[in-house]
């Protein structure tokens, strides 16, 4: 009889220390896959080396944002016209008159859909923040029956 409880003995033993290691690795591998979809701890966590981590000055939470401000001409006359901001239309403008402000972050695509109208829709940029490099203020664009790329968002890191 003692021989049988010394084997039971040590297998005993080890499958219970085979399934708490089996249950402390799924958790660890639960816990950083966690750690790693989330951008914020991500760039916390992560390393230089890794080409997958985005640096903390660049993720969403500390992306600067700016304004322009868009005139178009008789806006008034064009109750169907789009402006796009990276292909979608935007809802939260600012109209004064002729003019809309959008706010917009470093790399936003911003358009003017003008397709239902036949005439010239004159735009230009009247204004913007200081730290807006790209678009100048005063650049003019014409759209004529089409969805016009009027450009792409450059924001400075350090104002002007």
């Amino acid at each position: 009889m003692t021989s049988k409880f010394h084997l039971r003995f040590p297998l005993k033993l080890i499958e219970n220390i085979l399934l708490r290691i089996s249950i402390f690795g799924l958790l660890s591998l639960i816990l950083i896959q966690f750690f790693l979809s989330n951008d914020s701890i991500k760039s916390i966590v992560g390393n230089d080396n890794n080409s997958n981590v985005i640096a903390i000055e660049e993720s969403a939470t500390y992306l600067s944002s700016g304004w322009i401000d868009i005139e178009i001409r008789s806006l008034s006359r064009y109750k169907g016209l789009k402006l796009l901001k990276n292909g979608e239309e935007v809802e939260e403008l600012i109209r004064v008159g002729n003019v809309m402000q959008i706010e917009v972050l470093d790399g936003d695509v911003i358009e003017l859909d003008a397709t239902k109208y036949d005439e010239p829709v004159n735009v230009r940029i009247v204004g913007t923040s200081d730290n807006i490099k790209v678009p100048h203020i005063g650049q003019q664009f014409e759209s004529n029956k089409n969805i016009l790329y009027l450009f792409k968002t450059v924001l400075s890191k350090n104002g002007k």
